[in-house]
């Protein structure tokens, strides 16, 4: 059954899972990343070795995938004085008498320093990105030339007339602060300021600007590092770890008694509860911290998390999980965030590179971390803490239930399940997922589900909502959209024309004109219509939706058939469906211009 594969493609995962690439887009000759600080081929030129400014060694032996140098041979000094170079920088010296010089571009002379030509200048700019730092040249070919910059590592295979990128397995992406996550990921990248990840994307795409707090900093006369608000309330950390908050959207500021072990990296701030938040700091003492009344006092929950600077932490108020991301990986610890309860000794979370972890958030029912160099990873919260959550099947985000609505417990096995009188059917059951369509005769202002499993029974209330819209996501969170004349499913990333028909799948639109029985596949032929109204919305603006059915031959799908304005603006844009007014999801897809 569709229904089937459509769970399973967005289902939680178990494991960790990769998100994103590690280089970015910057208009040089290939993806870039982070800086690399010298680079240098082993002695019989098979194997080249790159040192990242973060303190890792590399080296790859195709020249295409990376990996941690086991017995890095000995960097060659190669540097040469006394010379006079085109640019600010050094010189080097290589086989056959010829000299490079490293300057914001790369430079080549064959005759003794006399005269230079210029190997990365084009318009002004360095097509491998300015700033050289190291040269290398093979020992078995004077032509491949390898070159590290605060821009990755580039090579060369005709002296430098032309460049590629050796980047694109190189794991040396700093993202240091995960800044917001929906229809794609928002960071700030080491060096390079905030930047956005598309959704299903690989490589990042720099916006430029960044956390800016020299304001605040001036006027609290601190060298201000955190900031989070939530409503009226925030709250500041410095970078000799004193914390300040605000009750009145920072028009005024109260200093604390209490103080971080070191400077405050980040703050996180409850978004249902702004009396809550947390502080982490890079002190080996006193780097975690919470407070439950606004700051007015902060109490250490480090525990045995000693002699370990902390980067990031984050908190979920449903299950009492606090996440931090440390020098030694992400920890997970439990308590119950509506009082000074204790906090559980702090449990190391496995399966992840061995790696300092540079941030910690939550997005719907994942949390996403911020690996040092690896970019970023994500797994499904409720299965790390051992608890379970009802959310939507479409896009794994919590929302009210709806009549023929599918629903997925994370975390949980489901042998049966009943609502009051109505059997619920389960439609799949895994230690990691279970499916459930809400029964069609469902009514009432809530939805009181009994699930039994072979451990135990629970019950979980729902809002119970006529529509509850929600479109279907791939595990790259882009939507799942297929040709209406072919029948075929649309590549995430191919541009939608001018006039094509296209369909998605969506839950939670109701009832169906006829009305239609709770599990059962939709009929091929003349499949019941959506009842509610059905509006689709392209870059904000209602396009023809042509059909509103259920999915022929599936159960709890719903399909949408829309076709596209006879002009579009060429790029991402957002796209979003409303039943009877109700607003879904939001999704990014891609048009091409065209009338």
């Amino acid at each position: 059954m569709l229904f089937l594969a459509v769970v399973s493609s967005v289902a939680a995962q178990t494991n960790w899972r990769k998100v994103g690439g590690t280089t970015f887009e910057a208009g040089l000759a290939g993806p870039a990343t982070g800086p690399v600080a010298s680079v240098w081929f082993s002695p019989d030129g098979g194997k080249l070795f790159a040192h990242t400014v973060s303190g890792n060694i590399w080296e790859t032996a195709d020249f295409e995938k990376w990996s941690p140098a086991t017995a890095p041979s000995p960097h060659p000094n190669t540097a040469i004085s006394g010379l006079t170079v085109p640019e600010s920088g050094r010189a080097v010296a290589a086989p056959g008498g010829v000299l490079y010089a490293l300057g914001a571009n790369l430079f080549r002379s064959e005759d003794n320093g006399r005269t230079w030509i210029n190997l990365t200048g084009f318009h002004g700019l360095a097509v491998i990105g300015a700033g050289q730092n190291d040269l290398a040249v093979n020992p078995r070919d004077s032509q491949f030339i390898a070159v590290a910059n605060a821009w990755g590592v580039w090579a060369s295979h005709d002296g430098g007339l032309s460049w590629l990128g050796l980047n694109e397995g190189l794991p040396n992406l700093g993202v240091s602060e995960i800044q917001s996550v929906g229809n794609g990921i928002k960071a700030t990248l080491f060096g390079l300021g905030d930047s956005r990840l598309a959704p299903g994307g690989s490589s990042w795409e720099p916006l430029g600007g960044g956390p800016d707090y020299s304001g605040l900093s001036k006027s609290l006369n601190a060298t201000i590092t955190a900031v989070a608000s939530i409503g009226d309330a925030a709250y500041a950390g410095s970078s000799d770890g004193r914390i300040w908050s605000s009750r009145d959207k920072q028009a005024s500021w109260t200093i604390s008694s209490s103080q971080a072990g070191g400077a405050v990296e980040r703050i996180f701030a409850d978004p249902t509860s702004p009396n809550v938040a947390f502080v982490a700091s890079s002190g080996r003492s006193r780097s975690l911290l919470r407070t439950i009344n606004y700051g007015q006092f902060w109490d250490d929950i480090t525990g045995g998390l000693t002699e370990n600077p902390a980067h990031g932490i984050t908190a979920d108020r449903a299950s009492g999980a606090i996440y931090a991301a440390t020098d030694r990986g992400v920890f997970l610890a439990r308590t119950d965030l509506n009082a000074l309860a204790a906090v559980s000794a702090w449990t190391a979370v496995g399966g992840l590179p061995d790696v300092p972890a540079r941030d910690v958030k939550l997005a719907g029912t994942n949390v996403l971390v911020a690996v040092d160099g690896y970019g970023l990873y994500a797994a499904s919260a409720p299965l790390l803490t051992g608890t379970t959550r009802l959310v939507s099947a479409a896009d794994l985000n919590e929302r009210a239930a709806a009549p023929g609505a599918l629903f997925s417990l994370i975390g949980g096995k489901i042998q049966s399940a009943r609502a009051g009188d109505l059997n619920v059917p389960v439609l799949a059951s895994a230690n990691e997922e279970s499916q459930i369509q809400v029964p069609f005769e469902a009514s009432g202002a809530e939805l009181s589900l009994s699930l039994v499993s072979a451990a135990a029974s629970t019950t979980m209330t729902l809002p119970l909502k006529a529509v509850s819209p929600a479109i279907f996501l791939d595990r790259n969170e882009l939507p799942i959209l297929m040709d209406a004349d072919t029948g075929l499913m649309l590549e995430s990333k191919l541009s939608l024309r001018a006039h094509q028909r296209i369909q998605l799948l969506a839950t939670g639109l109701g009832r169906t004109t006829p009305n239609w029985p709770t599990a059962i596949p939709a009929p091929v032929e003349n499949p019941p219509a959506v009842s509610a109204s059905v509006q689709v919305f392209l870059g904000g603006r209602p396009i023809e939706v042509t059909r509103a059915t259920l999915a022929p031959g599936y159960v709890g799908l719903y399909l949408i058939e829309m076709e596209l304005p006879a002009i579009l603006d060429a790029g991402a844009t957002e796209l979003y469906l409303a039943a009877d007014g109700v607003a879904s999801n939001r999704v990014r897809v891609y048009l091409a211009s065209g009338n």
